[in-house]
């Protein structure tokens, strides 16, 4: 259900007045490798559904980087990562197109440096 200054409204269907629904996830930030910088090898996202999509990475010094990938229905997505991705915190968003899927999980497979902050 939800409500606005105008009455209360179902929120069911598969669009938004026309428009599709656009899934938004987002975590806060975590550290992957302590107080070390840290990289990542890949992402993998258990998901299931069709289309594509957006894998967002954010540092905590702002920088923002994404990446677009195709569902793998029933299978493991794997989201390759650019190599120059260094920072110590990251969050993460994923990003619909406005297509229907169920989320399992998020695997980053973090490549944590020698070197302390």
């Amino acid at each position: 259900l939800g409500a606005s200054s105008d009455g209360l409204y179902i929120l069911d269907g598969a669009d938004d007045a026309g428009d599709p629904t656009i899934a938004h996830i987002k975590s806060g930030y975590a550290q992957f490798g302590g107080s070390r910088f840290t990289s990542f090898k890949a992402a993998y996202l258990g998901i299931r559904g069709d289309g594509n999509i957006y894998l967002k990475l954010d540092t905590a010094d702002g920088r923002t980087y994404t990446y677009k990938t195709v569902i793998q229905d029933q299978e493991t997505t794997k989201v390759r990562l650019g190599k120059g991705l260094r920072a110590r915190y990251f969050a993460f968003e994923l990003i619909t197109e406005g297509q229907d899927f169920d989320l399992d999980n998020v695997e980053f497979i973090p490549l944590v440096a020698q070197r302390r902050v």
